[in-house]
């Protein structure tokens, strides 16, 4: 036991105290505010410490974003539109008689309406001669022709099939306003032409 009464051995052993005891408290009094920004890395931080609700901000930590997915499927067909011929309205002119060479009957469509299509008949010997949309699509016009416009029971009828203006139609596209002077110059027109070629043919 005399080697435990030299001085050197019992500096030696308060130093390795003194030592020890110093590192427990470093460990113990450490906190956030004496650690210096960005000197702790991932490698310090033990696996499974720390949870998301322990982080500042996720942000940074999003990468980047994924390539897009495989388009889904397509979707159920929508209700049908509205249909013109559902609302279509039927429309006879009266029967015109001949007092000339050529005779004009027109169906004219209530109002609002424009006219889809139409026809028409001419109890003549030379038949209709002109079947036609009037100019502002309001209307169906026939004209007919006859030699000899005494024969008694010669006319002339028109029909026209109409729907509302804004019916999804292609015949009411672009349908000009209504313009009565414009229809009567284009049945006038017509119905000149064939009298002058039946007198012609007199």
């Amino acid at each position: 036991m005399s080697h435990l009464k030299r001085p050197g051995i019992w500096l030696g052993v308060l130093a390795v105290a003194l030592a020890m005891s110093g590192s427990a408290y470093a460990a113990s009094k450490i906190t956030g505010a004496q650690i210096k920004d960005g000197t702790i890395t991932g490698r310090d931080i033990k696996n499974h410490s720390l949870s998301a609700s322990k982080l500042s901000s996720l942000s940074s930590l999003r990468g980047p974003a994924g390539p897009s997915g495989p388009a889904g499927p397509a979707g159920p067909a929508g209700p049908a539109g509205p249909s013109a011929v559902g609302a279509s309205t039927p429309v006879n002119s009266a029967q015109v008689p001949f007092t000339d060479y050529a005779a004009a009957a027109t169906a004219n469509c209530p109002a609002g309406q424009r006219v889809l299509s139409g026809g028409g008949v001419s109890i003549s010997p030379y038949g209709m001669v002109a079947s036609e949309a009037n100019t502002s699509r309001t209307g169906w016009v026939v004209i007919g022709g006859t030699p000899d416009y005494t024969l008694v029971g010669q006319y002339v009828q028109a029909y026209a099939i109409c729907a509302p203006a804004n019916a999804a139609v292609a015949a009411s596209v672009g349908a000009k306003a209504h313009n009565t002077a414009k229809d009567r110059a284009q049945i006038t027109r017509i119905v000149a032409r064939v009298n002058a070629l039946a007198r012609q043919g007199q």
